[in-house]
């Protein structure tokens, strides 16, 4: 909700904090919305745009 624009987005979920070292688990991010299915901590699946977020909450049984 505090993102207003693609740039806090990415900054939100591509950006390390700034002790953390290592790779990303996220891809880029080219548009919104963006939709990920957790697992505890553990990123199972990710879309981004609208019919990909679609896909994706209908193959979960979270869409119909």
């Amino acid at each position: 909700m505090d993102c207003k624009d693609t740039r806090d987005v990415l900054e939100h979920y591509l950006l390390p904090p700034p002790n953390r070292t290592g790779p990303l688990s996220f891809r880029f991010v080219p548009q919104s919305p963006v939709v990920g299915i957790w697992d505890g901590s553990v990123l199972l699946a990710l879309e981004t745009g609208l019919f990909d977020t679609q896909k994706l909450l209908r193959d979960q049984g979270l869409l119909r």
